[in-house]
């Protein structure tokens, strides 16, 4: 004796494979993105010269970026608040570099990606104090992240200073 499906099941199963099906085809041709965002993707155009005001833009696009809806959990960001940004050195050519410290608030409680490198623990789940250390270029109108890091960066600020034309 032959046992049938009921409609439901059949409905539910073909609802399944739609969604698996659509999930694969957006993932295959790049229309989600489940990775982390990349410095070098963040660009943008300024309207400012000054580049206190340069350098807040590229760090709260960079940071917002962690706020999507497809980033890793442990790399998402429930919140960000830029804190300070000093030691701007303008290079020829528009280059420059700056010190930014910040505060991220993860959305992961634990094993956050956040948790690693600088900073400190603070209330409500906030990282507070982290330093990033960047490096910025300049294409036309066009300010991009060359380079940025934590404390381990730090050292290049001087190399960056003394072999950079500026």
């Amino acid at each position: 004796m032959k046992r049938r499906l009921s409609p439901k099941v059949k409905i539910s199963t073909l609802v399944l494979i739609i969604v698996i099906m659509f999930f694969s085809f957006s993932i295959y041709h790049g229309l989600v993105d489940w990775t982390t965002p990349k410095m070098e993707d963040i660009k943008i155009t300024a309207n400012s010269t000054q580049k206190e005001v340069i350098a807040e833009q590229l760090i709260v696009e960079y940071l917002s970026r962690y706020k999507g809806i497809m980033v890793p959990q442990q790399e998402k960001l429930k919140d960000f608040s830029i804190e300070e940004i000093e030691g701007v050195k303008e290079k020829s050519g528009g280059k420059f570099r700056f010190i930014v410290t910040y505060s991220v608030k993860p959305a992961a409680k634990h094993q956050s990606n956040w948790i690693a490198g600088n900073g400190v623990t603070g209330q409500k789940g906030w990282i507070n104090k982290k330093v990033a250390y960047v490096y910025v270029n300049k294409e036309g109108n066009t300010y991009s992240i060359e380079d940025m890091g934590g404390r381990g960066l730090k050292n290049n600020f001087t190399y960056y200073d003394k072999n950079t034309p500026g």
